[in-house]
């Protein structure tokens, strides 16, 4: 979900018109987004437009992909984008770790985007709150595609506000793909390929890559980095 987020600002750099407009209300929006957004993790975890902003041709330019399944809802649309995890030995796995990314739109506008149950049990909205905030401040890199974000330390040791640990990675998307260990730092390697649609043209496969960085020997989350569609995002959690 903060990789959709991340998507909206590396548009800004090559866009112009209605679309840089409606892209800019929305990095507005995620940059105070206790005013914008509503956050809910009771079965899924689901994130709420209070003034809605993009159309789905923005989404269908942003993933360069149209969705895995669509379906309407009387003056509702939901749109599925499937993401597949990728095993080591070249298989796939179906199961629990599989990540849907469920958008609804209302009249036209994008209003909901709700991911499965386990991210609503694990994540707190506190520590959610501040990653959307630190992407609706961050820096955009117009070649590469890249946004930079840093997410403010403050109340980062309070209860309910605690960053995720490996462990909690782990519940999320199960066992990596890869997982590499240095003296000081310890990355976990995650990929995924998105489910075509039935009436998507494209034969080759979109693929999403999740690396987290945690600090050894205490296992404090230092960073999040995620690519899909041709943008990066790199996400971090310093300390003051």
């Amino acid at each position: 979900m903060v990789l959709l987020t991340s998507l909206c600002l590396a548009a800004l750099t090559a866009l112009s018109g209605c679309v840089y407009i409606r892209l800019l209300q929305v990095k507005r929006q995620l940059a105070e987004a206790e005013l914008h957004v509503r956050l809910a993790t009771q079965d899924g975890l689901t994130l709420t437009f209070s003034h809605p902003v993009l159309l789905p041709e923005d989404i269908l330019f942003l993933a360069r992909r149209r969705p895995s399944r669509m379906q309407e809802i009387g003056s509702k649309t939901r749109w599925i984008y499937s993401f597949v995890k990728k095993e080591r030995n070249g298989g796939q796995n179906a199961n629990r770790f599989d990540v849907p990314v469920d958008l609804s739109f209302f009249k036209g506008k994008l209003c909901q985007a709700r991911l499965p149950e386990r991210f609503g049990r694990v994540l707190t909205s506190a520590y959610l709150l501040r990653s959307i905030k630190a992407v609706g401040h961050a820096s955009v890199d117009v070649s590469p595609r890249r946004v930079r974000g840093h997410a403010p330390s403050e109340d980062s040791n309070r209860a309910g506000t605690r960053l995720p640990s490996r462990r909690d990675i782990l519940e999320l998307f199960g066992p990596p793909y890869r997982e590499h260990l240095s003296p000081g730092d310890r990355q976990i390697h995650y990929r995924y390929s998105l489910l075509p649609g039935e009436d998507d043209p494209e034969e080759k496969a979109s693929r999403a890559r999740l690396v987290f960085h945690f600090r050894r020997p205490d296992g404090r989350l230092l960073r999040v980095k995620a690519r899909f569609a041709g943008i990066t995002l790199l996400l971090s959690y310093p300390e003051e």
